[in-house]
């Protein structure tokens, strides 16, 4: 780090910056408790030695600060140079009560505003190293004359060190409670961003494929030998935005498809993908094709109630065929930059063929489906096909009459 860098960071922290300033008016302060004291009978070399002292040391501390990048070790030990030279002070005025009262008092309070009850004792003995040091160096200090100034000065200048003590304490109050609430604003926004995340792993995966991803960052793929696959197709989409517009045609497909998401969530069927004006759903286990069934019926339902709407008002409907085929399937997640859930077999397969065959605004189920419900409705065959891979014919039906 350079030096223009160091003087950068040092007034920004404590014994750089702000103590500084205060060390040197402490120790004014103090020469000046000592001099109404001492100016009665005269000075004596101990008093032009503290005064060099007190004039210099606050300088010697800020140097080391500036070269230690204002280290802990530096403010405690400056600290307790403080400390020193009130030991020293305490001496000079010859233990007078008001000024040893407020000497002792700032230079504790220092020792405590480290936040050490064992500094606070390390400050008490190293007055007590000064007081004994001028003691054994000068012996009994020289009488004190004017003493009505001297605890003038003492007690303005506590008056003072705990004025500027409540504004220190002030201020890291304040700034303790910005600290507290920027945290919980990083917490809260912490939440909202994980809430985001989690709603969109949801909507890209199935629950416990969800939960899978976030605790491993993959996903196992799945055999689901008893699932059903439901198609929703609107019927010759393209011709149908050229007539009203591709905005408004993309705004009710939109908002079909919301609708076919609510229908899944009551019937249990899990929304896989929409591929352009295509939608497919999913149900599986022992009665995945009554509840695709269920939810066929009611998406059918819903499209009708919407087509006779947009009738009413003289505009063209949205028109939807629809298509049931059960099978076995693989479900995994394809890991690429934009990975997604998908069913892979020869299920999907014919499904698709399954949905092809459908009349608009029909429902065709597959054999296959049709001998999973318990209570066959009324259909009839519309076609057979064929399965590519088993070369086998699948019957294809088609529900008669309006939506259940």
């Amino acid at each position: 780090m350079s030096t223009e860098q160091k003087n950068t960071s040092v007034p920004s922290s404590g014994i750089g910056g702000k103590l500084y300033p205060m060390r040197i008016f402490g120790g004014l302060s103090i020469a000046l408790i000592v001099y109404l004291g001492a100016r009665g009978d005269g000075f004596h070399l101990p008093h032009l030695l503290f005064f060099g002292f007190v004039f210099v040391y606050p300088h010697i501390v800020q140097l080391l600060a500036v070269r230690l990048e204002a280290s802990r070790r530096v403010q405690m030990g400056g600290t307790l140079i403080d400390a020193f030279a009130i030991g020293a002070a305490i001496s000079l005025v010859g233990f007078s009560p008001v000024p040893t009262l407020s000497l002792l008092t700032i230079a504790l309070a220092n020792g405590m505003a480290l936040g050490s009850f064992g500094f606070m004792t390390a400050t008490a003995g190293t007055i007590a190293l000064a007081v004994a040091a001028c003691r054994a160096l000068i012996g009994e200090a020289p009488p004190v004359r004017d003493i009505v100034e001297m605890d003038l000065a003492a007690a303005v200048v506590l008056l003072l060190y705990f004025i500027y003590f409540a504004w220190v304490a002030y201020r890291r109050s304040v700034a303790l409670q910005g600290s507290r609430v920027a945290l919980r604003q990083q917490k809260i926004a912490a939440e909202i961003e994980k809430t985001r995340s989690d709603r969109l792993l949801l909507a890209i995966l199935p629950e416990a494929a969800a939960r899978e991803y976030e605790a491993r960052g993959a996903v196992t793929p799945v055999s689901l030998p008893a699932a059903t696959i439901l198609i929703a197709d609107a019927c010759g989409f393209g011709e149908f935005a050229e007539r009203i517009g591709p905005m408004e045609a993309i705004s009710r497909l939109n908002g079909t498809f919301k609708a076919f998401d609510a229908i899944c969530r009551r019937h249990g069927l899990e929304p896989l993908r929409s591929s352009g004006d295509a939608y497919l759903a999913v149900a599986s286990g022992s009665t995945s094709a009554e509840a695709a069934f269920a939810a066929a019926l009611e998406m059918r339902r819903h499209a009708d109630d919407a087509a006779e709407e947009r009738r009413v008002r003289e505009q063209e409907p949205l028109v939807l065929r629809f298509a049931l085929h059960s099978g076995e399937v693989l479900a995994a997640v394809i890991e690429t930059e934009k990975f997604s859930y998908d069913l892979f077999g020869e299920t999907i397969a014919l499904a698709l063929e399954v949905e092809r065959m459908a009349p608009a605004g029909g429902l065709a189920l597959s054999a296959s489906t049709l001998g999973l419900l318990k209570a066959a409705p009324g259909v009839r065959e519309i076609g057979r096909m064929r399965a590519r891979r088993s070369g086998r014919e699948v019957a294809v039906h088609v529900v008669e009459g309006p939506a259940a």
